[in-house]
């Protein structure tokens, strides 16, 4: 057997084991550093979701919000009671006349509870703002929210802004936590101007 000369080269058993203890040392700190990355990610994620049912549920009653109280030309008196009616806090009620003069009532509601959180819910009437029995609840979203308060100041003059505030919930994927998302928003009722 031949001696290996002093000339031939190669690494000791104790530089490649110093390698590959550094190697090990930046793995873990990538690891970190990755799975820190990504919990953020899946948190912006959480709260633009959050976010988008937020505005899709104002959009809603906004709408509903901005024709409250509106009449055709020829059509009976409605009082501001009539236009906007808070049931609760959570249930509001908007009166307005379609544009073939039909008076259509719309509702707005938290579900009952699932797992903690309720989906809004629509419910539309078209009985001249009356409830009709039989016209069943839309499920507007998933079930996010965990509460919703509608206001309407009473002061004089009338003011016709809504005010209306909502929390959302959600869980993160692989996670105990959850994010929560609150909103107040402001919103229109210009067809109440000269409601009683």
């Amino acid at each position: 057997m031949d001696k290996m000369s002093k000339e031939q080269g190669g690494f000791t058993l104790v530089e490649t084991l110093t390698l590959v203890a550094l190697l090990g040392v930046i793995s873990v700190s990538l690891y970190a550093v990755m799975n820190n990355i990504s919990l953020q990610n899946d948190r912006m994620r959480v709260s633009g979701d959050l976010l988008r049912d937020a505005e899709f549920s104002r959009e809603f009653i906004a709408t509903a919000a901005q024709r409250a109280g509106f009449r055709s030309q020829g059509s009976a008196a409605m009082t501001r009671a009539q236009a906007v009616n808070l049931v609760s806090a959570s249930h509001i009620q908007f009166c307005a006349d379609n544009l073939n003069g039909t008076r259509q009532l719309t509702e707005f509601k938290l579900s009952a509870i699932e797992n903690g959180r309720y989906r809004l819910q629509r419910r539309i009437h078209q009985n001249n703002c009356a409830v009709e029995t039989g016209v069943v609840w839309e499920n507007l979203t998933k079930p996010v929210f965990t509460s919703i308060n509608f206001s309407m100041p009473n002061t004089t003059p009338p003011n016709l802004m809504l005010k209306a505030k909502f929390t959302l919930t959600r869980g993160r994927a692989g996670s105990e936590a959850e994010q929560n998302l609150t909103q107040s928003y402001l919103l229109p009722t210009y067809a109440l101007i000269g409601l009683d």
